[in-house]
């Protein structure tokens, strides 16, 4: 893992609590908003991908599901919020049959683009391992505010998760890496990318939805067991 630079802010690794959650949300959405390609490419301001993520992540009343990982960094003795954030948990568990309730007509049309492309992206997650429910932790989300990238902060919360998920039976860790920083840690934490998919050449129902984006998405897995 990294070893944070010289001088650098002391920062704690913990787990997301109730009243957290909200500033979790809001450094989820900032970073997403500005820096992940496909959260880019929806267009959608801050605020909706905030309402967006509490009904893919959330119970009612702000409670993660079960099972899921939750954990964020901070810097000690700065009451300011969360610097990090990592979202886990079992891959059974998420991808509902149905998009989340309460999206409009308009956010349904890029519904099937992304469920598509992740679709593709996962097939060999499906032909190679076909995880039972309980078996994969996908790591949904992970990120780091700016002006305290370089400090270790991601690998370091990566880290901890995978260490939490082997007691909690997991045999198997993946992610969908958007960019070369999210692939880079992710590989400094043992994963290795079974499949990749370039954004501009996947095409959907004939088009190529994401034909402005540049790079590639991989799909990295990691054995726990």
């Amino acid at each position: 893992m990294d070893a944070p630079k010289r001088d650098a802010p002391r920062y704690v690794i913990s787990a997301v609590e109730p009243e957290d959650i909200g500033d979790v949300l809001r450094l989820y959405a900032g970073i997403f908003c500005q820096s992940e390609p496909l959260t880019r490419w929806l267009g959608f301001p801050e605020e909706r991908i905030i309402a967006i993520a509490r009904l893919m992540y959330l119970r009612p009343g702000d409670r993660p599901q079960q099972r899921e990982l939750w954990l964020k960094a901070s810097i000690q003795e700065d009451a300011t919020g969360p610097v990090g954030f990592l979202i886990a948990s079992d891959i059974r568990e998420q991808d509902p049959a149905e998009p989340p309730e309460g999206l409009t007509a308009q956010e349904l049309t890029k519904v099937p683009p992304l469920e598509g492309f992740l679709k593709e992206l996962r097939r060999p997650m499906e032909e190679q391992y076909s995880p039972a429910k309980g078996e994969c932790l996908h790591i949904s989300a992970i990120g780091v505010a700016s002006g305290y990238e370089g400090l270790g902060i991601a690998t370091r919360l990566l880290g901890e998760t995978l260490e939490e998920a082997r007691p909690r039976g997991y045999r198997l860790a993946a992610s969908e890496c958007t960019g070369p920083a999210s692939l880079q840690c992710h590989r400094k934490c043992g994963f290795k990318s079974i499949h990749s998919v370039e954004y501009k050449t996947f095409e959907f129902e004939g088009v190529r939805p994401f034909a402005n984006i540049d790079g590639v998405c991989h799909l990295v897995v990691k054995e726990l067991s």
